[in-house]
């Protein structure tokens, strides 16, 4: 891409700087974000496909005034870095979808906080849509294996022994069982 096709992409004057630059890609990053698409999948799609388009033209501007370009406090901010940290470590990823892979296979916890390229701040990780959705579909899991756990339990006391305390415990596991089964229903 050329680097006027850059500035154009932008909305920005050839030989802006840097500040305005930032300020340019920041502003695009809020407006073309995908998770402001919400369900509209095509509408989605759309904005995944300006977004990077955006981060390329972004990255080929900084790449051409290299020397002019001023250093962030803990190095230079790569655009569309995403970081999240958790239990004193952060790690940088690519992209959201990574995030939420790490979120989905328990690696990231709810105490977690991500760094979102798009508007510049923190954010606990409860507060951003994508990955609410996978802290969903981890308690849902949660939620299940209990349900699982208490309905086996409740089987094997009623097998090995039905007396009277035995048949209540059964009960009060059955109904425990069947109202994390719906949670979990629920959260998916």
């Amino acid at each position: 891409m050329r680097l006027a096709d850059c500035y154009r992409l932008l909305d920005l004057q050839p030989g802006a700087s840097p500040e305005e630059v930032k300020r340019a890609h920041r502003d695009l990053n809020k407006v073309w974000h995908p998770d402001r698409f919400g369900d509209d999948l095509a509408l989605r799609a759309k904005a995944e496909e300006k977004l990077k388009s955006i981060n390329a033209a972004y990255a080929s501007i900084r790449e051409s005034c290299d020397e002019a370009w001023p250093e962030a406090e803990g190095g230079r901010d790569e655009p569309g870095a995403w970081r999240a940290r958790s239990r004193g470590r952060e790690s940088r990823f690519a992209d959201l979808e990574s995030i939420a892979r790490f979120v989905e296979r328990g690696s990231l916890g709810e105490d977690a906080d991500v760094f979102d390229p798009s508007t510049g701040r923190w954010a606990p990780i409860e507060t951003i849509p994508r990955l609410r959705t996978a802290l969903a579909l981890v308690r849902s899991r949660r939620n299940r294996g209990w349900a699982f756990t208490c309905a086996i339990l409740a089987i094997f006391l009623l097998a090995r022994r039905p007396t009277p305390a035995g048949l209540l415990i059964a009960v009060a596991l059955g109904v425990a069982s069947y109202f994390l089964a719906r949670r979990a229903r629920a959260d998916h």
